[in-house]
């Protein structure tokens, strides 16, 4: 899946309330500073030249149940909390089953 930049920022400023006061450019400065640590980890390509990132992989959101962080995770990253390093991640949201 590729992406355009100007998509991403768009798209984080409409649907995220954590970002509503934030600027297209403050939301910008932030996506290019978190790019390079995605792209060394593997999760995606970032064509900065061109304004577009490819994803490598597909993304699985995982609730840590000692800290109750939200991990997003590639598939092909070690399944362990970002926050505190523990194992016990839980699919996110939890699905319910009939």
């Amino acid at each position: 899946m590729v992406f355009e930049i100007e998509d991403i920022v768009k798209t984080i400023g409409e649907k995220y309330f954590r970002y509503k006061t934030w600027t297209d450019l403050e939301i910008r400065d932030t996506l290019l500073k978190v790019l390079p640590i995605l792209q060394k980890k593997g999760l995606l390509d970032s064509k900065l030249d061109a304004d577009t990132v490819q994803l490598r992989s597909k993304l699985e959101r995982r609730q840590c149940s000692d800290c109750y962080y939200v991990n997003c995770l590639g598939s092909e990253e070690a399944k362990k909390c970002l926050r505190c390093s523990s194992e016990k991640l839980v699919e996110f949201p939890t699905r319910i089953k009939r």
